[in-house]
C-alpha cells in the first residue's frame, strides 16, 4: 500500500494519500475542535491550476469540509478567473507580493466566512 501512496520519483506523499487521510484529519480536528488546514502543492504534473483546485474542493466537500480555499503562486492571469469561478476564495499570483495585505485579506476572509468582524 505505502508505494501506492507517495510518488515514485520524489518519494513524496501523493493524492492517494490526500485522498485517504482527509476525512480522518478532518474527524479529529472536529473532535478536538482544532482548525483545519491544507496545503497542496502541485509541480510540474501537467494539471491545470483549475483542476487542482477543483480536485481539492470537491476532496474537502466530500470530507463535509466548508472552508475558504485560498491559491497562490505562479498562477497564469488566464486561470484566476476560472479558479474563482470554481469556488476559490482568493488567488495570488506574482504580481501580489505585500505579504502583509495578503495575510490581512487571508484573515478577513476566515473572519467573514465565520461571521466574526476582522480587526482593522
Amino acid at each position: 500500500m505505502a508505494e501506492h501512496i507517495r510518488d515514485p520519483e520524489t518519494g513524496l506523499l501523493n493524492e492517494h494519500y490526500f485522498d485517504a487521510a482527509l476525512p480522518n484529519r478532518v474527524a479529529t480536528a472536529r473532535r478536538v475542535l482544532h482548525p483545519v488546514s491544507v496545503a497542496v502543492i502541485a509541480v510540474g504534473d501537467g494539471a491545470s491550476p483549475t483542476d487542482v483546485a477543483a480536485a481539492l474542493l470537491d476532496a474537502l466537500r466530500d470530507a463535509g469540509v466548508d472552508v475558504p480555499v485560498v491559491v497562490g503562486g505562479i498562477i497564469p492571469e488566464a486561470d484566476v478567473e476560472p479558479l474563482k469561478a470554481a469556488g476559490v476564495a482568493a488567488v495570488y499570483t506574482p504580481k501580489d507580493f505585500e505579504l502583509d495585505r495578503i495575510m490581512h485579506d487571508i484573515v478577513a476572509l476566515v473572519a467573514t466566512r465565520n461571521g466574526v468582524a476582522a480587526a482593522a
